[in-house]
């Protein structure tokens, strides 16, 4: 049970047609798969229900709930952002994938020196999740590198150990985070 996701209304625009596109090709490979798409508001449902319609495809919108959709899905096609991270932190196979206009790329990838641009990868300094970017963010591409992720995440106790220890780096982290600001706090007010 795969998922889609996105929440801002050219995101929207740019990925769904080619996200949709992916579910297609995975209907193909996989015709008993069913899709679960969380709409962020009203006007993304609206959105994506459209894209939908316009593809003649079907999925199961769901309103909001992202955390609860990635958590019911066996894998998960994303742009990358904080959704990545919310991903890793259910513990589920995704695929990044990311598409601007291509002068945007251009001058974003001059100024910008980091070898992965999924959050789950940098944490990790490895390429933990594939990312698919521009020319390489193919319905064909993304629909194969979902499926294999999927297929390798079930049985690779390596990569769910790194998802693990990532969570658990990043609980251990917010929680001293945390103890600091409410320590910093208390010695203001006492003094």
């Amino acid at each position: 049970m795969p998922s889609c996701t996105g929440s801002r209304e050219g995101e929207v625009s740019r990925l769904a047609p080619l996200f949709i596109d992916t579910v297609k090709q995975i209907k193909e490979k996989q015709p008993d798969a069913v899709f679960l798409i969380p709409a962020a508001n009203a006007e993304r449902r609206q959105q994506i229900t459209e894209i939908l319609q316009q593809a003649n495809t079907d999925a199961i919108l769901i309103d909001g709930q992202s955390r609860t959709v990635m958590a019911a899905s066996d894998a998960i096609l994303l742009a990358s952002g904080t959704a990545a991270l919310e991903a890793m932190l259910v513990k589920r196979p995704m695929v990044v994938s990311y598409r601007v206009n291509k002068l945007t790329y251009f001058i974003l990838s001059r100024m910008i020196k980091v070898p992965y641009v999924s959050l789950p990868n940098l944490l990790a300094n490895e390429a933990l999740v594939p990312e698919l970017l521009q020319e390489n963010a193919s319905p064909e591409n993304l629909a194969a590198s979902l499926l294999e992720t999927w297929k390798t995440f079930k049985t690779d106790e390596a990569i769910q150990a790194k998802y693990l220890a990532l969570h658990q780096m990043l609980r251990k982290n917010a929680g001293e985070t945390g103890a600091k600001a409410i320590i910093a706090m208390l010695d203001e007010k006492n003094r």
